[in-house]
């Protein structure tokens, strides 16, 4: 059987011109299949994965371009 995992998730809003984006590590909330869980927030030093989720269950075109992540 395949493992189920949990993620760290922080939702933002975007605008239609370029923006800073800062989103605090201490602020990512475990979460599974959309349903916030009842563990801590993240708290690791160590991230092996990022990804970003378009999700806001509209069919329409978009465009993300993204400069640069980093982590401070």
């Amino acid at each position: 059987k395949k493992r189920e995992r949990f993620w760290y998730v922080q939702s933002f809003q975007t605008i239609k011109k370029e923006q800073e984006i800062v989103l605090p590590l201490s602020k990512f909330y475990p979460s599974f299949r959309g349903y916030r869980l009842n563990l801590g927030n993240f708290s690791s030093q160590t991230i092996g994965e990022i990804a970003i989720l378009i999700a806001n269950k509209k069919n329409e075109k978009f465009k993300l371009e993204i400069e640069k992540i980093s982590i401070r």
